[in-house]
């Protein structure tokens, strides 16, 4: 989106809205995933569904990748949450623990 002085005010929302519109769905969706991995790790440790992995056909799998799985579905959580206005903005690279998986 550029600005352009001449577009009128309808352009421009439009534009606003083809970009933010994607984001907030891809947010709910996000924080949908996360509920659903806490769900899935019901207290286990990372080691636990590590093993649980390849017991499930991943030919190798270690508490370290379950952490960074954690680490990424938990930014869903944090963004949603500061959209929300219940938590201020998180204080960590959270596009880091996103880019590991993109």
């Amino acid at each position: 989106m550029a600005y352009n002085a001449e577009k009128k005010f309808e352009a421009v929302v439009s534009e606003l809205e083809a970009v933010a519109q994607p984001l907030l769905v891809a947010l709910r969706e996000g924080k949908a995933a996360y509920e659903e991995w806490q769900s899935l790790r019901n207290g286990r440790s990372n080691d636990d569904i590590a093993t649980a992995f390849v017991a499930n056909g991943r030919v190798d799998s270690n508490a370290g990748e379950v952490a960074e799985l954690d680490a990424a579905f938990a930014v869903f959580d944090s963004m949603q949450r500061y959209l929300d206005n219940d938590s201020p903005p998180a204080g960590v690279d959270q596009g880091f623990a996103l880019r590991t998986f993109s």
